[in-house]
């Protein structure tokens, strides 16, 4: 048992944080939306007038899929240039000098040093005879205009969103590499080589907007940024290095801050620093297993917490941990890693990710053979973490100059049907003032829902016959809709509501050989169910069904489906129909209280089977208010109209 225990732990960690070849889909799939990112003409254009970088980071950047992990989100604004030599007069309109007089290493005072036109006197604070750029006022320029559109605070130097699922940061870059950094570059190491070091010097570094918080000056300093270093880094570690990191990280949340003396001492930007520095004293050709290696890092960093010392990784004279914790914090902190190091992974059995390990023969934790269909489903994902709700046909244009990277082309085409899929299904269903308009919007938005049935197996099929629902054209809806359950009988459905059919052993031949890529796999057997609810919610189906129009509950395509046929047999007055429609409805094997029930109550309900429906809509309605965030104005508006159809019912039937 002891001899399998590091292989099939690793074989764990790779299915529940990521294999080698997913985290590198992953990463592309962000620097892909970084590059195409629409946010770019939209959020700060009011602000400053030029385009804003975006830069990708934190855990989800670095490949892994952790639990409660945010997307952490930089943009550079690009109109404000930094530079350290006074001769150097570069930038578009604006230009800032380095000072680090009265600052912490670490932390930098921006000198209006260059000057086009007149600077906002909001951006700028004048002290000791100069002017300084505030980190202050410029944070607070795009968080003010943010707040008044969505539910956003600040947290740091970040606007975060109300459901921690996004952090957004301010930064300046500049474009040389600094002089407090200096020495990193020459220093003596094994790791990183001389060609990531260049890669790395040539990008320069960035400036985060917020100061030290025990300076006089803080309102005006800036904190030095290497994440853009720090992500090129990460990017050449082994995959055991990049999953005993993930395990430091899980390690700190789910562990260690369980203790809630312990809370707040150490933070994940501690856990990097430190792998940095083991990995540039041993290099990334080290041959220990997983458990080794994680043995080692809780080694040191027991040994950094000991001597009250953890150098910046790029500037070793900022301590990051000085005065963190008093002596008594710092006794059970020591007295808690040295048990975790005798413990090794039997630290994590009351780990929320890390737990199930233990509960299950060794045996079963190995690589699985076959197509993994998260290469499908992490880029969706991702895709509309990033994008989904601001995509133009702009966006389109600047994925299809990026198409011709042979590297994972895939991607590109995915990426190309999904965003052309939901521009269809937003725009074509908006109502012109004129049949002229309507024909012309009609038009020019069709190729793009037909572009987007390529997507996956079945949405863009249901997309495009929402469509002609909208548009009462019943009988070529019914024709899509036939087609859509013969492909999900033709691949005889799986319980996974995501999965049409299983994959044979031609196709995963094919895939070996390159003959298939997994998009080709994506339109004949996954079904993007994430993307359809956000379809749904998007543009909601007009089933002019009085108030109860909405179908933001309904996850389960095939329900959909069902549903939808039920409703154009209804209108064609095809009684047959919707009989058989109503017990496919009634068929579908689902727990009580799911969005199936929900479309069965609604059918009750337009058959005017009131008895039916009530039965159906009084306890859902309890369940929806139970079990669903009740301050979401979407469910709100929900549980409005259903508890007005509700009364209605009980009126219908005292």
């Amino acid at each position: 048992m002891a001899t399998n225990l590091p292989l099939s732990f690793y074989h764990y960690l790779c299915q529940k944080l990521g294999t080698k070849d997913l985290v590198k889909i992953r990463r592309l799939c962000h620097a892909i939306c970084d590059y195409v990112s629409p946010m770019n003409f939209r959020l700060f254009m009011t602000l400053f007038g030029r385009t804003i970088t975006r830069i990708s980071s934190g855990s989800k950047a670095e490949g892994l899929n952790m639990k409660r992990s945010d997307l952490d989100i930089m943009y550079v604004i690009e109109i404000l240039n930094v530079v350290e030599d006074p001769l150097d007069r570069s930038g578009f309109m604006f230009s800032f000098l380095i000072s680090t007089e009265y600052t912490k290493p670490g932390f930098v005072r921006l000198k209006l040093h260059y000057s086009a036109i007149q600077v906002e006197n909001s951006w700028c604070k004048e002290r000791d005879g100069f002017v300084f750029l505030s980190s202050e006022q410029v944070k607070n320029i795009p968080f003010a205009k943010m707040e008044n559109h969505t539910d956003v605070i600040l947290h740091g130097p970040c606007i975060t969103t109300a459901n921690e699922s996004h952090d957004m940061a301010i930064c300046l870059r500049s474009k040389s590499w600094i002089a407090q950094a200096q020495n990193w570059v020459v220093r003596n190491r094994v790791w990183p080589s001389c060609e990531l070091v260049s890669l790395i010097v040539s990008y320069g570094v960035l400036f985060v907007s917020i100061g030290s918080k025990d300076s006089l000056n803080e309102d005006l300093e800036w904190r030095i940024s290497f994440s853009v270093a720090e992500k090129h880094l990460i990017y050449s570690f082994t995959h055991i290095q990049l999953l005993s990191y993930a395990l430091l990280k899980i390690l700190l949340k789910e562990v260690i801050e369980n203790n809630t003396f312990l809370k707040g001492l150490l933070c994940s930007y501690f856990i990097k620093t430190l792998v940095f520095w083991v990995i540039e004293e041993e290099g990334t050709s080290a041959k220990d297993d997983l458990i080794s290696y994680f043995h080692r890092l809780i080694c040191r960093l027991r040994y950094f917490v000991e001597i009250s010392f953890l150098p910046h990784y790029f500037i070793p004279e900022n301590n990051l941990i000085e005065n963190r914790f008093n002596p008594e914090q710092k006794k059970s902190l020591l007295d808690m890693l040295t048990e975790i190091n005798q413990k090794g992974i039997y630290c994590f059995l009351e780990s929320e990710t890390v737990s199930e390990f233990f509960r299950a023969n060794l045996n079963s934790w190995k690589i699985v053979t076959g197509f993994d269909y998260e290469l499908v489903k992490d880029p969706l994902s991702i895709l509309k973490d990033s994008m989904y709700f601001d995509v133009s046909p702009n966006t389109l244009i600047v994925l299809f100059s990026r198409h011709k990277l042979v590297s994972h082309r895939y991607l590109y085409t995915l990426f190309w049907c999904a965003i052309c899929q939901h521009i269809g299904h937003v725009q074509i269903c908006i109502h012109e003032r004129s049949n002229k308009d309507q024909y012309r919007r009609y038009k020019t938005y069709l190729p793009y829902l037909v572009m987007g049935l390529q997507k996956d197996a079945i949405t863009g099929w249901l997309c495009l016959a929402s469509y002609f629902f909208s548009m009462e054209c019943y009988n070529t809806c019914l024709i899509l809709i036939d087609y859509i359950l013969h492909k999900h009988c033709f691949g005889h459905s799986t319980d996974i509501a995501s999965h049409i059919g299983k994959i044979n052993s031609l196709e995963l031949e094919a895939v070996k050989y390159g003959v298939m890529n997994a998009h080709s796999i994506s339109r004949r057997h996954f079904v993007d169910v994430s993307g359809f609810t956000l379809s749904i919610r998007d543009r909601p189906l007009k089933l002019q069904l009085e108030i109860l129009d909405n179908l933001c509950f309904v996850s389960s395509p095939l329900v959909y489906t069902y549903f939808l046929r039920f409703m154009c047999c209804f209108h064609l007055n095809d009684s047959n129909g919707v009989r058989c429609a109503l017990r496919d409805l009634q068929r579908r094997p689902s727990s009580r209280l799911s969005a199936n029930e929900y479309c069965l109550g609604l059918a009750y309900y337009t058959l005017k089977e009131y008895h039916n429906a009530l039965s159906i809509f009084d306890p859902y309605s309890e369940f929806v208010k139970s079990n669903y965030n009740v301050k979401n104005p979407v469910i709100i508006d929900h549980i409005y109209k259903l508890d007005l159809v509700i009364r209605k019912l009980k009126r219908e039937l005292s």
